[in-house]
């Protein structure tokens, strides 16, 4: 192969892997994880009882306090996001692209940089 179809396929998997960052950033989105948020509510609190009725911890406060509710949960996401990304499985499918990429990217540098015109 030439040093310069090299260079290209380098250019190429380096927008990839951009792309695939930007999606793995996108997966960090806390509107991605209010499911879990509630769960761990309900399980560290207990349930709220208003007139007789019996309510999750997670879903009166979305609906009582919607702004506390938005911005505990973005505290939670930021710093639980390694975990949740584990159980996360796109989450998971990108990072092992990323990988894949990152491996392919440092081959094809260490061959154009020891291309012999």
């Amino acid at each position: 192969m030439k040093k310069s179809d090299l260079k290209k396929e380098l250019l190429k998997l380096k927008r990839e892997l951009k792309d695939l960052e930007s999606d793995l950033e996108d997966r960090k989105d806390a509107d991605n994880f209010t499911a879990e948020f509630d769960d761990y509510l309900d399980e560290v609190y207990e349930d709220v009882e208003i007139l007789g009725n019996t309510y999750g911890t997670g879903w009166a406060l979305k609906r009582l306090d919607p702004i506390a509710y938005d911005q505990e949960l973005i505290n939670w996401v930021d710093a639980n996001i390694d975990d949740l990304l584990l159980y996360d499985s796109k989450a998971k499918d990108i990072l092992g692209w990323i990988d894949d990429l990152i491996v392919k990217i440092e081959d094809i540098e260490e061959q154009i940089e020891n291309y012999e015109d």
